[in-house]
């Protein structure tokens, strides 16, 4: 029976190629926008790896920094430690901390390492030594920074999945983190101090809840031996139920120390909801784009089961005079448009399970997995709910009225 319903749409494959065409763009669409809902709702449950409650953030513009001379930037540099100093002491703050690439925004710093023949994408946060207090960050091994940083070896955490991958078997604290080599065997990272691992922290997800972790390592910033761009941004751990009017006094604090400054605040709370509103709103638009999209494919299958039904009248009163029950007429007019759906949706998983391979689409197996079932699920609900009516329609054509249509 599956076969004969294959053959038979196959036969009309050019009367019905419009229609399989827009399936099939309609089933790609789909599969879209289940990739990224899948992605969103799995990577929402995981663990952020730090606390975003009662953290403010307050933004930095100290003015052009690159082409100053060096005495200057030493200057600069200094005036940030004296802010972030006179920030800390102020009541109601618990620890403050500069920091790089600060959560819920879209900056970050990545680099590439090759581990054991793979090659890891791995982010880099600079802070003072305050980090983990200020976001609460869950020590695995190891100990935090301590006092200075800088010396011949640099301290640095590093995340629980990026130890793992460095060191599969064996702890991770102590240990160099390996550097890269030249082709003559030299290390290209001479001029830099090694990396030694202080402490292990869980994976760190800054980049907001709809955001697989990454592999991170965190660099301790100590501000007379820090050569490096300052962070232009201080974060703040207030204690809970801070009044709104320290807002104003942490801003009043800053400027007094560097009056040509300007300093914004924002709670990361806000932060929050606010990346996650730019993050929503280009799959709202997908998933609108391909709503008005799957519409016109029900119109269009509606159509098609309903030429089908007046084209075939005579067929249908032959089946009923013979004996046909009206749910086997249902089940075959359905069969024939689920078949006619599965060829589209067969060519289109075959496109979609391509991109992973062509390494067009980052996502993981699971989210891959998911984003097919639950597309393949709503495309053959959808056909199934479009061809409900036109074969009840073919049920109430009576036998000898079908006989004698022309």
């Amino acid at each position: 029976m599956i076969r004969h319903l294959f053959r038979l749409v196959w036969n009309r494959r050019k009367r019905n190629g419009l229609v399989m065409v827009e399936i099939l763009v309609s089933f790609l669409l789909l599969c879209g926008i289940s990739t990224m809902g899948s992605s969103f709702l799995l990577n929402w449950n995981e663990p952020m790896g730090f606390d975003r409650r009662d953290v403010w953030a307050i933004s930095v513009n100290s003015g052009p920094y690159h082409s100053l001379n060096e005495d200057a930037k030493l200057s600069v540099r200094r005036q940030f430690g004296r802010i972030e100093e006179a920030v800390r002491n102020r009541p109601d703050v618990v620890a403050a901390s500069m920091q790089t690439n600060v959560p819920y925004t879209n900056s970050r710093w990545r680099t590439t390492f090759e581990v054991n023949g793979e090659q890891v994408h791995v982010g880099v946060l600079q802070a003072t030594r305050e980090m983990p207090e200020v976001l609460r960050l869950e020590l695995v091994e190891g100990e935090f920074f301590g006092e200075n940083g800088g010396g011949e070896e640099e301290p640095v955490l590093v995340t629980q999945d990026y130890a793992r991958k460095l060191f599969p078997d064996e702890s991770a604290v102590g240990r160099l983190i390996p550097r890269k080599e030249s082709d003559d065997g030299d290390s290209v990272e001479d001029d830099n101090p090694r990396q030694r691992i202080v402490g292990v922290i869980r994976p760190y997800r800054g980049r907001g809840e709809h955001r697989a972790s990454e592999p991170q390592i965190v660099r301790q910033i100590d501000w007379e031996t820090f050569r490096g761009f300052p962070p232009r941004d201080l974060l703040v751990r207030v204690r809970p139920g801070a009044p709104a009017a320290l807002e104003e006094e942490l801003l009043r604090t800053a400027s007094a120390i560097a009056p040509g400054w300007s300093f914004t605040l924002t709670r990361m709370d806000d932060m929050r909801t606010r990346l996650l509103r730019e993050a929503m709103l280009p799959l709202l638009l997908f998933a609108v784009v391909a709503l008005f999209l799957i519409l016109m494919v029900g119109l269009g299958l509606i159509g098609v089961l309903w030429q089908s039904v007046i084209r075939r009248t005579d067929e249908i009163g032959v089946r009923r005079a013979m004996g046909a029950t009206a749910d086997g007429v249902r089940r075959q007019l359905l069969g024939e448009l689920l078949a006619l759906t599965s060829i589209s949706v067969l060519a289109g998983s075959v496109l979609y399970l391509q991109l992973p391979f062509l390494g067009l689409l980052q996502e993981p197996g699971k989210v891959v997995a998911c984003a097919l079932g639950s597309s393949l699920l709503v495309m053959y609900g959808f056909v199934i709910l479009c061809g409900l009516y036109p074969s009840w329609l073919a049920t109430r054509i009576e036998p000898a009225r079908a006989l004698g249509y022309e």
